[in-house]
């Protein structure tokens, strides 16, 4: 047993060492927006936990992310790990809730600007600085068994389901305005640019190409174009 235990131990480091070197190599295209907050020595054991948690999440899933490479990461003491979250899933489903807060908040920030016009502010959203290469920090957990549990599933669940509701209702604005022609379902073109964008995360990562990211936006632009109404068209 104490053998085993040394293995797991020494496939642990070699995991997170060897992310951490890919962690320090500057992302194709930034992410400042969604990127994991910063920390420092000063901050409480509790925010570096979660904001290691967070980042690991990110870069290794929920399903490869061990207790130990938290620790390494966040250079907090395992009594203060277990002080504070009972087991992996506990820590796990913090930090998950803390991501979903922030990307849920930094959606509507744009989506719901009522002083900007609804077809402007969904463009704006689409043309958010993405890491294309790493992912969505929520979005890449869908294919981890993990999923099936609440603590994993429901803020991931949370997320998708807030900015479907933002983009429908910023669509909902267009159409009513005039900048979407008035048949447009937009519970369904907002469910389409959700999947462009997770789509395109996952053209990106599986080619290696962070440019089919960026296609995959434009295309669904070009196809939400192809939906304007009147007024769009005139101003255009």
């Amino acid at each position: 047993m104490p053998l085993l235990l040394c293995l797991s131990s020494l496939v642990d480091w070699l995991i997170y060492w060897g992310l951490a070197m890919i962690k320090r190599t500057p992302a194709s295209v930034p992410d400042p927006i969604y990127a994991p907050p910063a920390v420092s020595a000063q901050s409480s054991a509790r925010d570096r936990l979660l904001a290691s948690a967070q980042r690991l999440l990110w870069e290794l899933g929920y399903d490869a992310m061990s207790p130990r490479m938290v620790l390494e990461d966040s250079g907090v003491g395992q009594g203060s790990l277990y002080h504070h979250f009972k087991t992996k899933k506990d820590l796990a489903h913090a930090a998950l809730e803390g991501i979903t807060d922030s990307l849920i908040a930094r959606a509507d920030e744009i989506l719901r600007a009522s002083e900007r016009p609804p077809l402007q502010r969904i463009r704006d959203w689409l043309s958010v600085p993405r890491d294309a290469l790493k992912g969505c920090r929520v979005g890449r957990l869908v294919n981890e068994q993990a999923i099936h549990d609440a603590a994993i599933g429901d803020p991931v669940g949370r997320y998708f389901v807030a900015v479907q509701a933002a983009l429908r209702d910023a669509l909902e604005d267009a159409r009513q305005t005039g900048e979407l022609r008035p048949d447009v379902d937009a519970v369904a073109v907002a469910a389409m640019l959700v999947a462009a964008v997770q789509g395109g995360y996952v053209l990106a990562r599986g080619s290696g190409d962070p440019v089919a990211l960026q296609a995959a936006l434009k295309g669904a632009w070009q196809l939400l174009e192809g939906l304007a109404g009147e007024k769009y068209q005139k101003q255009g």
